[in-house]
């Protein structure tokens, strides 16, 4: 009982930790150019605006810019506000990595996968960015982790509605994201 205490302590130390490197200066620099973008498309007055807008000058889909609009307004469109968003996918993304390498590998690797991605540079900057970079991350690690879900289970012979519904809601929210979901999907069906 001990060592599970200890191994889910330091489970929480490294979320924890994850959280206050996403936080950390949030809204210490302006918005940069393609952030503004961001916050001009998610600022518009209806959805249809959204969605026109970033039809016309971005080449991803409107996903994150919709979840903004309406994160912005219900709650602020200052630079902390907004950049909290991608900062929530971020963490999320050490959680689901944790959970994606504890079904794979081992405890052991599970924490160290979870402390990689916690500590990374890359994922903390996308993080603290009102971009879809790092909510692309957060449903891509998502749906790999459904899609391992089931492929261990159908290994038993088992099969769960649950988890093909949750991995087809997935596999559409990162589609919806980025559109290098393609890329994901082709690649988890052929294997």
């Amino acid at each position: 009982m001990g060592k599970k205490l200890n191994h889910y302590l330091l489970l929480f130390i490294i979320i924890t930790a994850g959280l206050f490197l996403r936080l950390y200066h949030l809204d210490q620099e302006s918005f940069w150019t393609d952030e503004a973008f961001s916050v001009h498309h998610a600022s518009e007055k209806n959805i249809e605006s959204v969605i026109q807008n970033v039809k016309i000058t971005e080449g991803a889909p409107p996903g994150y810019y919709l979840l903004l609009h309406f994160w912005i307004k219900m709650f602020d469109d200052t630079e902390f506000s907004i950049r909290l968003l991608s900062a929530i996918f971020g963490t999320g993304s050490i959680i689901i990595m944790y959970a994606l390498a504890a079904a794979l590998f081992s405890p052991r690797t599970a924490l160290l996968s979870s402390l990689f991605i916690a500590t990374s540079m890359l994922q903390v900057l996308y993080s603290q960015e009102a971009r879809m970079y790092i909510m692309f991350t957060f449903f891509s690690l998502l749906s790999t982790l459904l899609f391992a879900k089931i492929y261990l289970l159908e290994k038993e012979g088992k099969f769960s509605v649950v988890y093909y519904t949750a991995y087809i809601a997935s596999m559409l929210l990162s589609f919806y994201t980025n559109y290098l979901a393609l890329f994901l999907l082709v690649g988890y069906t052929f294997f």
